[in-house]
């Protein structure tokens, strides 16, 4: 205790030290005080002429100074310059405020009466906004920036400078040790500055120009720089002294910003006000001072902030700390990146913020206080001392008044507070140091003693633990077991053993509470062996109230307690109970009984009630471990009567899916049904044409085998064999051009005739003729002999005759494949899937057999594009695919009016291992706001009559059933049905 009484006393004698060089520095920085008041400036002229320097002190030039607006001049002598641009504005103010433009440039203008004598005197003087020159007398005495009428050949710039004012100075024959002769005059002198602002809103002669003696307003300067070296270690110090505590113990954070914002402080004292750095580098640009100026104040608020929130945390207001930082992130960006015009136009907001933060932290440090965290009175102290100071420099920086600045000064009260704060957390840290190695050393006296004592109380704790394990391994092995029945008599079963072995349990009964709420049920039971049939059954479905005002079940549902009765024909018991309850009681003459109620989710569902014929011994533990198994029993009773529900449901939710299936089904077949009808006239016109074809080819034929058989047995029998052979080749290997014009067959029939005419050949005009019904095109060597046989003219006729029969028998057989393949692809498209098992098939077979069908309205005006990929084979329901391809087939001819283009593609998809199906028609498309409806059932858009609304319902069905994809997109001229297949 003793060290730390040492330990304060030295860090208070060192705050109280810091606290004296301070006091000592506000009163050396202090100008020594005017022992009568100074005259002020009037109408631009002041009279010094009776004022003594060296016993009055200094004089500020404050006033109504001449104000000559966009007039640049060094000397207007004695006189004004011009009535007529002359006016008067007061010293220190801006010029804006008397409806001026911040942007441009003016004169100011003094007259001055001095002394006749006085001793050397220096002008102090911060600035003007943005740039000034001095002239006295015309005469140029100081510049600071560069004066000019255009923003391009101006430049800013300000500091605190001790200006010469020799100019001023009285009469070289005054001898100031002496009494002044009266003989000398006082001098009038003229003061002219030049301003010229550019750069910021804030512009002219805005803070105050003071005559001081230049012995005094040396050791001002010389206090000022000083203070501002002392100042500045000491924040760098402290600076680094708190990153240190915080780089040894991150996880306080206090520590961070603190030692941040010193150091930030810190190099903004020597870069604002008297700029001390210019001392040491006098080259730095003025715009990197002026903006890191700025910055350091923004960014200073936002770390000191976030200093605070880490001090006090549970003070602040999670909202208002978002919005303040968002602020300042933001505001500190601006000086970074915009121009001087704009980053001091953002000030003023900055400066109101600023003002409604410090509010805001004497707020939280006053709440602090009230919950008693520990340093917040003493913070609340410092901090509002440095809040006020703060607050002068923003007005004083506003140009609302001129006085120094105390920011810094006020942060170094701030830390000799903090110092405080420190020494006592100090101190205290300490305290309980001592207090736990006190501690320690008194547990360490008994620490025998103690062992002991805890070692017995462990024994029996470990024997209390065991027998407690074992009756829990055995309840956990029990609901474990229970767990795995649905059944609920097997459960009972199980649990009767249980409470049976454990507990000398004889009878149980398990109710379940009525859906209403009130009644019990009777779930299951067992009997003593001397209960009847009759009262059994009567048992069994009897009901319980216990809604009622009496019944010791009632009692147990509604106080969700166990109900534990020793003697249950004592009078007062039997006074309580409902008749069903003694009916049960005089039934199996039960002694005793325990009724336990079956909890889930905090909810009464039933209860379980254990009887004896003899007395029932049963402690309040037990009561507690029965009362757990109720629990689990509840929760298990109720999952088996779930699983029942659950069992039926799905046995009827089977049913139903297996009519739905079936419905299913014959809606298919109904839509099959429907759509073949609408084929049924085009496949009998179909069908018809080619035997119509094959009954007048076959009658045709057989007029020419009459007329055939009546010459050619005399003409086979002249001619050889090698000439027969010669006829049968050019008959079999003829190739009617049925393409050919009129116009062109009778060309190739003058070139042929030709031919034969210079190989002497008679009657070239009939074989030409022959010649180009059989599809020959010039005239070959190897027939020439047959041409000249003396027996050509039967030859010729021979061969038109059997080339025709050839014809005749072929146009036949094209006849009988086209019926074969209607009938093929009519039997494709009504086969039905029976087995229910998918087939591997070729998805082009299925979409050739419904084109097939469906060729009577194709061939009419539409054009069929069929861009067939190559594809393996899918599996699926034939049927059920061919069922689609129906649908979205004759939806598209319908669609073009029987005239259009109509494009089937097919592809293979290797990523996704699915075949793509695209059915494009060129018809008028489907409007968008029915595109989301067209798989509804029952929607169409076709008239009365047309259409039932469930075909592309049944397509999505059927999609669906496949687990494949469809898509559809439209637009007049264009409608594109998208499908896509798994191959497996």
């Amino acid at each position: 205790m003793e060290k730390i009484k040492i330990l304060k006393s030295y860090i208070q004698i060192s705050g109280y030290i810091l606290c004296f060089i301070g006091v000592l520095f506000f009163h050396q920085c202090t100008p020594p005080e005017a022992t009568k008041t100074a005259p002020k400036v009037e109408r631009g002229a002041i009279d010094l002429s009776s004022w003594d320097f060296e016993k009055d002190g200094k004089v500020s030039l404050n006033g109504d100074w001449e104000f000559y607006w966009s007039e640049l001049f060094e000397s207007c002598g004695k006189s004004t310059c011009g009535e007529d641009s002359v006016a008067y504005q007061t010293v220190p103010s801006e010029w804006q405020n008397l409806g001026y433009d911040p942007f441009g440039f003016a004169t100011y203008r003094l007259k001055i009466k001095m002394p006749a004598c006085s001793p050397t005197l220096s002008f102090d003087f911060i600035g003007a906004g943005s740039a000034y020159k001095l002239f006295i007398d015309g005469k140029k005495i100081q510049s600071s920036g560069e004066v000019a009428r255009s923003s391009e050949e101006a430049s800013p710039n300000w500091t605190h400078e001790m200006i010469p004012g020799t100019a001023l100075q009285g009469n070289a024959n005054c001898n100031l040790s002496e009494t002044k002769p009266k003989s000398i005059s006082p001098n009038e002198h003229e003061i002219v500055i030049q301003v010229s602002n550019f750069s910021i809103f804030r512009a002219g002669f805005w803070s105050p120009l003071s005559i001081f003696q230049d012995s005094v307003l040396k050791t001002n300067f010389k206090n000022t720089y000083t203070l501002d070296i002392f100042v500045v270690a000491t924040l760098f110090i402290i600076g680094l002294y708190h990153l240190g505590i915080y780089f040894n113990r991150t996880s306080d954070k206090t520590g961070l910003y603190y030692g941040l914002f010193s150091l930030l402080f810190a190099f903004r004292t020597i870069v604002a006000g008297e700029r001390i750095i210019t001392e040491y580098f006098p080259n730095l640009p003025f715009e990197l001072l002026n903006r890191y100026e700025i910055f350091s104040f923004y960014v200073g608020v936002l770390v000191f902030f976030q200093y605070v929130q880490n001090l006090f945390p549970d003070e602040f207001n999670s909202k208002i700390v978002k919005v303040f930082n968002i602020f300042y992130i933001i505001a500190s960006i601006i000086p970074l990146i915009t121009s001087m015009k704009y980053y001091y136009a953002s000030l003023q907001y900055v400066q109101i913020a600023t003002f409604l933060i410090i509010l805001y932290i004497i707020y939280i440090s006053i709440k602090a206080m009230t919950h008693r965290n520990r340093g917040a009175g003493l913070f609340l102290f410092g901090f509002v001392i440095f809040g006020m100071s703060v607050i002068n420099d923003m007005l004083v920086g506003s140009s609302v008044y001129y006085a120094p600045t105390f920011s810094s000064i006020g942060f170094v009260f701030l830390i000799l507070v903090q110092a405080q704060i420190l020494s006592r957390r100090f101190a205290q840290a300490f305290a309980e140091s001592e207090k736990l190695t006190e501690n320690l050393s008194r547990l360490t006296g008994n620490l025998e003693e103690m062992v002991k004592e805890k070692t017995k109380e462990l024994s029996h704790s470990k024997e209390e633990m065991e027998l407690l394990y074992k009756d829990t391994e055995s309840l956990n092995k029990l609901i474990k077991s229970i767990n795995e029945e649905l059944d609920i008599k097997l459960i009972m079963q199980k649990v009767f053993r249980y409470v049976k072995e454990n507990f000398n349990f004889q009878y149980y009964t398990i109710f379940n509470v009525s859906d209403d709420n009130k009644y019990l049920r009777v779930v299951d039971a067992n009997f003593p062996a001397h209960v009847s049939t009759e009262d059994r059954l009567k048992y069994l479905s009897s009901e319980i109230p216990i809604n009622e005002d009496i019944g010791a079940h009632t009692f147990v549902i509604k106080s969700k307690r166990p109900f534990y009765v020793p003697n249950t024909f004592s009078p007062r018991l039997q006074d309580g109970l409902v008749k069903e309850e003694k009916f049960a009681i005089e039934t199996g003459n039960f002694k005793s009984m325990l009724l336990i109620p079956l909890i889930l989710n905090n909810k009464p569902v039933g209860t379980i009630d254990f009887s004896n014929e003899g007395k029932m011994i049963i402690s309040k533990e037990n009561i507690t471990k029965l009362s757990i198994l109720g629990e689990n029993l509840a929760g298990i009773i109720y999952g088996s009567k779930l699983f029942r529900e659950v069992v039926s449901a799905q046995e009827e939710t089977k049913q139903a899916l297996k009519d739905l299936q079936s419905s299913q089904n014959q809606l298919v077949e109904s839509e099959k049904l429907a759509a073949l009808g609408q084929l049924v006239a085009g496949i009998a016109h179909e069908i018809n044409t080619p035997i119509g074809a094959i009954k007048a080819t076959a009658s045709n034929l057989q007029n020419s085998l009459s007329d055939f058989f009546t010459y050619t047995p005399d003409l086979i029998k002249s001619l050889d064999y090698d000439k027969i052979k010669l006829i049968e080749e050019l008959i079999l290997n003829s190739h009617p051009n049925r393409s050919l014009s009129t116009k062109e067959a009778r060309k190739l029939r003058s070139s042929l005739e030709i031919s034969l005419s210079k190989e002497n050949i008679a009657q070239a005009y009939e074989i030409s003729d022959l010649l180009v019904e059989l599809g020959e095109t010039e005239l070959r060597d190897k027939f020439l002999e047959l041409w000249k046989d003396s027996k050509s003219s039967s030859i010729v006729q021979f061969v038109r005759d059997l080339s025709g029969i050839k014809a005749k028998s072929d146009a036949i057989g094209i006849a009988v494949d086209k019926t074969s393949k209607i009938i093929y692809a009519l039997k494709a498209y009504t086969k039905k899937d029976t087995s229910g098992v998918k087939e591997k098939v070729d998805i082009h077979d299925g979409i050739e057999s419904v084109l097939t069908i469906y060729e009577n309205y194709l061939k009419q005006k539409i054009t069929l594009v069929k861009d067939f990929g190559e594809i393996p084979l899918v599996s699926c329901f034939p049927s059920d695919l061919n069922q689609v391809w129906t649908n979205l087939i004759f939806n598209s001819i319908q669609a073009m009016d029987g005239r259009g283009t109509l494009t089937i593609k097919t592809s293979l998809d290797k990523e996704s291992n699915s075949v793509n199906i695209q059915i494009v028609d060129t018809g008028k498309g489907i409007p968008n706001e029915n595109v989301s409806k067209i798989f509804d059932a029952f929607y169409t858009t076709k008239s009365e009559g047309e259409g039932s609304g469930m075909g592309l319902f049944i397509v999505k069905q059927i999609i669906d059933k496949h687990q494949a994809q469809i898509h559809v997109s439209s637009r007049p001229g264009n409608t594109k049905f998208s499908l896509s297949l798994p191959v497996v």
